[in-house]
């Protein structure tokens, strides 16, 4: 029995896949870059390569993914605006440059050319990463599976809505006043038939039957 033990406890192990251990390899290599970046609380990760950048990053450093439109499309105005203030002054730089003949001058004075957009991405291109752990996502998922991140608030928020909505129900006052009340049916109606039909079909037919009895009661006046 010893003999088997020994036997057993020697025995060599099977060499590891080339492909399992290209994955280790990856996911360690991930797993660093994730702990030394939640060691910093300004960083996030890039939603279209998963990379490490700053949280205030107008755009990926890794991939050229526009992180912030609105902040990538300000930085692009205020160059813009840099530029034209710029433009008399190098203007009269280069003339004196080719008077003088000085080659800084005129180095100087020309025109940095403006990124093109072509070096940047809006959208994103394969994968998708969660902007807080960096792990995968589907795309248009709302919440990290991962870590519980909020990936979309305004889809978050429009779901909440919509269970909110769906469980209302309808309050038998308001129910009384649709039969009694004139136009409080049809008010009711309005005010809900596009989010709460459980509340606002009931109180628009009570609406119709007040309405009906106000004209029972106006054609019976009359002929009386």
């Amino acid at each position: 029995m010893n003999n088997m033990n020994q036997q057993f406890q020697s025995a060599p192990l099977p060499p590891p896949q080339p492909q399992q251990t290209a994955n280790q390899n990856m996911y360690a290599q991930r797993l660093a870059e994730h702990n030394a970046a939640l060691q910093t609380q300004n960083t996030m990760f890039c939603k279209d390569c998963g990379n490490p950048v700053d949280r205030n990053a107008s755009v990926c450093i890794h991939c050229g993914y526009v992180l912030n439109p609105e902040s990538f499309a300000k930085a692009q105005q205020m160059v813009q605006q840099r530029a034209q203030r710029d433009a008399p002054r190098k203007r009269l730089i280069g003339l004196i440059g080719s008077i003088t003949g000085d080659q800084r001058l005129i180095e100087e004075s020309r025109e940095i050319p403006l990124a093109q957009r072509t070096q940047y991405r809006f959208q994103t291109v394969g994968k998708i990463y969660c902007t807080s752990c960096g792990g995968e996502v589907e795309e248009g998922q709302s919440i990290c599976m991962h870590c519980g991140y909020v990936l979309n608030p305004t889809a978050i928020r429009n779901a909440q809505m919509m269970i909110q909505n769906r469980n209302m129900k309808l309050e038998r006052s308001d129910l009384i006043k649709s039969y009694l009340i004139p136009g409080y049916g049809k008010k009711m109606y309005e005010e809900y038939k596009d989010r709460c039909p459980q509340i606002a079909e009931p109180c628009q037919k009570a609406g119709k039957l007040n309405k009906l009895a106000l004209i029972a009661i106006i054609a019976l006046i009359i002929l009386l």
